[in-house]
């Protein structure tokens, strides 16, 4: 069609990151917003994939604020401690095929109705 798509959402991986908390989930004097590390992007919704380092938990979020001037690891982590954070990203439709039933699934068969008509 000739139309150019949007870069709009697109954003540096690994720059420094601020994800908004919903106010039904803070109290009073809680920070309204979390930093982490941006590390992609949000598979089911048009959001981003954040690692929280204080909590050590990956999020995704739609209500995130980026500094794409600075990088995550170097506003986030202290200098002069060498850490290394190590995180798995299970697929989300990954699925165990081990159970026999789902291997081999069997249908049963009634003859007779299950529902009784009123």
């Amino acid at each position: 069609s000739g139309k150019k798509p949007s870069v709009a959402h697109l954003r540096t991986f690994g720059c420094l990151a601020y994800v908004g908390s919903p106010k039904v989930l803070r109290s009073k004097l809680d920070m309204r917003a979390k930093m982490g590390i941006m590390v992609g992007y949000a598979i089911k919704t048009r959001g981003y994939r954040i690692w929280l380092t204080d909590e050590k938990k990956l999020v995704e979020s739609v209500s995130v604020k980026f500094n794409e001037k600075l990088r995550g690891v170097e506003a986030v982590l202290d200098p002069k401690q060498r850490a290394t954070a190590y995180f798995r990203i299970e697929d989300i439709n990954s699925f165990d095929y081990s159970d026999e039933e789902t291997k081999n699934p069997t249908v049963e068969t009634v003859e007779s109705p299950v529902v009784e008509k009123i």
